[in-house]
């Protein structure tokens, strides 16, 4: 019996034993996860980026298009889920309706370009960091000539308010020391502004993609006048792809007449201006020279001569 009793408190002694040491493996202090945004965390994720190829993207992509697709065919009748290896059949390619769940990449992408050492030419891609930003007024323009215009306002015309005549007109300008000049469509001031002795002799500087700024002071009225100076005609199509089934984008009311891609309206943000002149959706205006359609200014649109 002693035998016994001495075998028992061996056995559970162990038994405390291993209980006391899993506490102590289990209490052990452990590494804190790096917080987010802390240079180890960017580290970390850096590198797990680093780690994955194009097929890993592809696979991910994949994967996470085949959760929503199963996610919204849940608890609709007599619908299936495709496999993988379908899903990926029936998936959009580049060129066509965007993706934006994969396989392919969703994102801008300049590729570096290729400079000959000997003539200096750049072929396949854009240089980065090359031009900088514009500035305000032609003294801080770039090193492509480009810069934000000031307009300059014309207080003689209307005593007591700052006076502006602006048009929109299409131009092109050279966004890249890379690149071609691009077509923009944009504004321009056209009316000269009040130099310091009273006299309207400041021109206003030519177009240029933003611009111009219009400076108001408080409790100083400001005067636009607004003409749309696009080009008429075929000439006056976007040269950019237009949906057309968007309402008030291609058939008019009368089921004849199509809605012309040259209208125009200015919306003002920043200060008090009555609906009449605050460019709403209704105010749009075309060119005095487009003829093509009946419909020559929206419903709530306002002509001053």
């Amino acid at each position: 019996m002693e035998s016994l009793k001495r075998l028992m408190f061996v056995v559970l002694a162990g038994v405390v034993l291993c209980w006391a040491a899993t506490q102590v493996g289990a209490q052990a202090p452990q590494a804190a996860a790096p917080s987010a945004g802390s240079q180890e965390y960017i580290s970390a994720v850096q590198g797990q980026m680093r780690g994955m190829t194009a097929a890993d993207h592809a696979a991910a992509a994949l994967r996470a298009a085949t959760a929503q697709a199963e996610e919204a065919t849940q608890g609709v009748p007599g619908e299936k889920s495709l496999a993988p290896e379908a899903k990926a059949m029936v998936m959009p390619m580049p060129g066509g309706t965007p993706n934006y769940f994969g396989p392919e990449g969703n994102w801008a992408f300049s590729p570096a370009p290729t400079v000959d050492p000997v003539t200096g030419a750049v072929t396949g891609g854009l240089r980065k960091f090359v031009d900088g930003l514009p500035g305000l007024g032609a003294a801080n323009a770039n090193t492509r000539g480009q810069f934000l215009p000031v307009a300059n306002p014309d207080t003689i015309t209307f005593p007591g308010a700052d006076y502006y005549e602006i048009a929109a007109i299409e131009f092109t300008e050279k966004m890249h020391a890379d690149m071609a000049s691009t077509k923009v469509r944009g504004y321009v001031q056209l009316n000269m502004g009040t130099d310091i002795g009273g006299n309207n002799t400041i021109a206003p500087a030519s177009a240029h993609y933003l611009g111009p700024i219009i400076v108001g002071q408080r409790d100083r009225a400001v005067r636009i006048k607004f003409t749309n100076l696009l080009p008429s005609g075929a000439g006056g199509d976007l040269f950019l792809p237009v949906d057309t089934t968007v309402m008030g984008a291609g058939m008019g009311p009368n089921m004849t007449d199509m809605y012309t891609q040259n209208r125009a309206v200015v919306h003002l943000h920043g200060g008090h201006t009555p609906w009449i002149s605050d460019g709403t959706p209704q105010q749009w205006i075309v060119p005095e020279a487009e003829t093509s359609t009946i419909y020559r200014k929206g419903v709530f649109a306002r002509i001053c001569g």
